[in-house]
């Protein structure tokens, strides 16, 4: 199975990482409308390849229309165990940290994924991660992404749902997600894409998300 590049615009992992010696940065806006807009901009992913190994680090600046600050922090180590033909599958912990004072401050969290890819054809991708997520102040518990990937020359074509539990009502929520990415040189990707929270009337969320990505 050739490597691909990793990452967004879906929110889903994949199991792989960059080539050796590689940076993948993505330079990235994201957008929450629920009751108030929650605007990430500009939200900076970067991203190093070792053997079978990425190194991450990301963060943001953050603003809800009546405070801004900077937001956590996110260090993730991801290793690609194994990769056949066909399937590929990589461990992935996260840690999530607030090295400053910052009025978004949720706490702490740590996070265990187990992303895998299963190739189709040649031009359709099934990707799914099961994820543990172990917040400091909330209940522990699961989450599970999965997404179709369909490529065309340089386009690719995202179509995914994602399961979560919200941290104060444990409620189970939905998230439908159109993505794509326009690979226009070797090094550069646009990447957009944009989800709807499918859960009660009043609880919906719309999401979007844009970058740019380069590989150096």
């Amino acid at each position: 199975m050739a490597p691909l590049l990793a990452g967004p615009p879906a929110l889903t992992d994949d199991p792989f990482v960059p080539a050796l010696g590689t940076f993948e940065i993505n330079l990235a806006t994201e957008v929450v409308e629920n009751n108030r807009s929650l605007i990430k901009a500009p939200l900076i992913d970067m991203n190093y390849g070792f053997k079978n190994l990425e190194v991450t680090l990301r963060s943001s600046y953050i603003s809800d229309g009546s405070q801004e600050d900077f937001d956590s922090v996110k260090v993730e180590v991801k290793w690609l165990f194994y990769q056949g033909d066909t399937f590929a599958m990589a461990i992935h912990p996260k840690y999530l940290m607030y090295p400053i004072d910052t009025v978004f401050d949720d706490g702490e969290a740590f996070e265990m994924g187990l992303p895998m890819n299963l190739r189709i054809n040649k031009r359709l991708d099934l990707v799914m991660n099961l994820t543990y997520f172990k917040p400091k102040y909330f209940k522990k518990h699961f989450e599970f992404g999965s997404y179709l990937k369909y490529t065309e020359g340089r386009n690719s074509y995202f179509l995914e749902a994602y399961f979560e539990e919200s941290a104060l009502s444990h409620e189970i929520s939905y998230l439908s997600n159109l993505g794509y990415r326009l690979q226009y040189s070797k090094d550069r990707a646009l990447l957009v894409s944009v989800g709807r929270d499918l859960k009660s009337e009043n609880e919906k969320r719309t999401l979007a998300y844009v970058a740019l990505q380069l590989i150096l």
